[in-house]
């Protein structure tokens, strides 16, 4: 008897924590959509000197205070659109990032886009509990052939049915990238 409540306790605990963790990083994947509607709604400086912490830092090329450097910066009309299409949170929730693509519009939203790239944010859970950007990275690239979808909540972070644990062993001890993508998660990224 001991043995099943011990179990049930430890089950429940653990679905506890993942569905904290999922709530955190929907939480998070939501702050950066609000962030990307900033720019639409307000302007573009705007909206990283609200969700950016003081001591934030971007490349230009080389890392300088980000709130300096937007606030520096004239008022446009240019629109910087992004939406995450992959985001991950520690299991603590204060720390997480999100990284997706993003499109340039010099006059604004009814321009057509002329330059394209990637992003990484950093995000970190301050005192007062509101999630502020302290690294925003981007790089550009031509314009994708095909853009890709919007975030989804991971599936490793969906309470499955345990299962047995099944040990891998690679022939000759050495694993190729065909034995790698077996033991990789639907959602891992490599």
């Amino acid at each position: 008897m001991n043995i099943i409540l011990c179990f049930l306790i430890g089950f429940s605990a653990a679905s506890i924590a993942v569905a904290q963790q999922s709530t955190a990083l929907e939480d998070l994947v939501k702050r950066e959509r609000t962030f990307a509607e900033a720019a639409r709604e307000k302007t573009v400086k705007k909206a990283f000197l609200e969700f950016l912490a003081d001591d934030a830092v971007v490349f230009e090329p080389g890392p300088v205070n980000a709130r300096k450097f937007w606030s520096d910066r004239p008022e446009s009309a240019m629109l910087l659109s992004w939406e995450p299409v992959w985001a991950d949170i520690s299991s603590d929730g204060r720390i997480g990032y999100t990284t997706g693509g993003w499109e340039f519009r010099p006059n604004g939203k009814d321009d057509d886009p002329v330059a394209f790239g990637q992003y990484i944010t950093v995000w970190e859970k301050r005192s007062d509990g509101d999630l502020k950007a302290v690294l925003d990275i981007g790089i550009s690239h031509k314009k994708p052939e095909k853009s890709a979808s919007g975030w989804e909540s991971p599936e490793r972070l969906k309470i499955k049915k345990p299962g047995r644990l099944k040990v891998f062993r690679p022939k000759n001890g050495l694993l190729k990238e065909s034995d790698y993508r077996k033991l990789l998660a639907a959602d891992a990224r490599i």
